[in-house]
C-alpha cells in the first residue's frame, strides 16, 4: 500500500505537469478522484498498522516518512504541520490556512496545490470549519436578543468567528468577548486584528488573556 501511494503521487505529480495558468481547472477536475484514492490507501495504511505495538508502530512510521516525504511533505500546509514550529499541529496558523484554503488554490505546483486543498478537507481539517460556524451561529442567535451578554472563547485561536460577524456588519454591540488562548502568538495575532480593523459601532468589547484554563482555574481557588 505504502509502494502504491508513492507510485500514484509519482505518476500524478508526471502527469499534472508544472505549474500553468490553466491550474485551477486542472486540479478542481483532479480533486474528486485523487480525494477518494488517497482516502483509500491511508485507510488502508491505518488498517494495517493499527494493531501494532508501540515501537513497531513507531519503526514504520519512519519508514512511511521517509518514503513519501517527497511529494506529500512538499506541500507547505503538511509541511508545517509535521514540523510544528509552535510545539503543536493544531495551532492558530493552522486554523487560518484551513480557513483561507480549504476552497481555493495555494502552492507552487499543481501537485502541492491539490495536496494542500485535500489536507484542508480531509475530516479532521473540516471540523474547524464546522466548529467556526457553530459559533457564528450561537453568537448571532446572542446578539439577536438584544441582551448584554458575556461569551468566554477558552482556546480561541485566530477567533475569525466573531471578526467576520463584524465585518459582516452583524451588531455585536451588546456582547463582552473573552479571548483566552495559552500561545501567545495566537493572542498577538487577534490583537492585530482588532487593531488593523477601524472603529465600527457595531463592534463588540473583547477581552485577550494569555494563559492556561486549568492554571488559571488552580490559581484562582489557590490550589
Amino acid at each position: 500500500l505504502a509502494y502504491q501511494l508513492r507510485d500514484y503521487l509519482t505518476s500524478l505529480r508526471s502527469k499534472l505537469g508544472e505549474p500553468t495558468q490553466n491550474d485551477e481547472k486542472l486540479v478542481k477536475d483532479n480533486f474528486p478522484g485523487f480525494s477518494m484514492t488517497a482516502n483509500k490507501l491511508f485507510t488502508g495504511l491505518w488498517d494495517a498498522s493499527k494493531d501494532f505495538d508501540t515501537l513497531e508502530y513507531r519503526n514504520h512510521q519512519l519508514w512511511l516518512q521517509a518514503l513519501l516525504w517527497d511529494p506529500i511533505l512538499t506541500s507547505h500546509f503538511n509541511n508545517y504541520i509535521y514540523h510544528k514550529p509552535l510545539g503543536y499541529a493544531g495551532d492558530f496558523r493552522t486554523m487560518n490556512f484551513i480557513y483561507d484554503y480549504h476552497n481555493q488554490l495555494f502552492g507552487e505546483s499543481p501537485l502541492e496545490k491539490l495536496i494542500n486543498l485535500y489536507t484542508c478537507n480531509i475530516p479532521i481539517s473540516r471540523s474547524n470549519l464546522e466548529r467556526k460556524e457553530i459559533w457564528k451561529g450561537y453568537i448571532k442567535e446572542f446578539a439577536q436578543k438584544n441582551a448584554k451578554m458575556r461569551i468566554a472563547s477558552i482556546g480561541c485561536g485566530p477567533a475569525r468567528e466573531i471578526f467576520e460577524l463584524i465585518d459582516d456588519g452583524m451588531d455585536l454591540r451588546n456582547l463582552s468577548f473573552t479571548c483566552l488562548d495559552f500561545e501567545p502568538k495566537a493572542i498577538q495575532f487577534v490583537e492585530q486584528q482588532i487593531n488593523q480593523r477601524p472603529a465600527r459601532e457595531n463592534a463588540p468589547s473583547i477581552k485577550l488573556i494569555t494563559g492556561n484554563i486549568r492554571e488559571r482555574h488552580r490559581i484562582k481557588e489557590g490550589l
